[in-house]
């Protein structure tokens, strides 16, 4: 009698823990993971072992992440351009980069 108790007690955390997951992933819908991807981290650059760059892309911009002890900062964003047009230049007053063209 003992062991189902036990069995029973541990259906029951193993339950509310799977309703407590259920309920964190759809608060978070912003974030969705590798189905949805809204939002892509396309590349990151170890700086120190406490600085970090990322290059995040939300949909319709691209954001530069730096990451410290202190949180986060963000150090540029620049909205991305619609499929087919030319990029706009990285930064205000930076240098243009060379046009990227979509290839048929």
């Amino acid at each position: 009698m003992e062991m189902w108790r036990e069995a029973a007690a541990l259906c029951a955390v193993f339950g509310l823990l799977g309703v407590a997951v259920w309920t964190l992933r759809a608060r978070a819908g912003g974030l969705r993971t590798r189905s949805g991807k809204s939002l892509t981290a396309v590349e990151r650059i170890v700086l120190t072992p406490h600085h970090v760059l990322h290059l995040v892309r939300a949909p319709g911009r691209e954001m530069l992440v730096a990451t410290h002890p202190q949180g986060c900062s963000l150090l540029w964003e620049r909205p991305l351009p619609e499929k087919g047009l030319v990029e706009p230049p990285l930064m205000e007053g930076a240098p243009s980069l060379p046009a990227r063209h979509e290839v048929s």
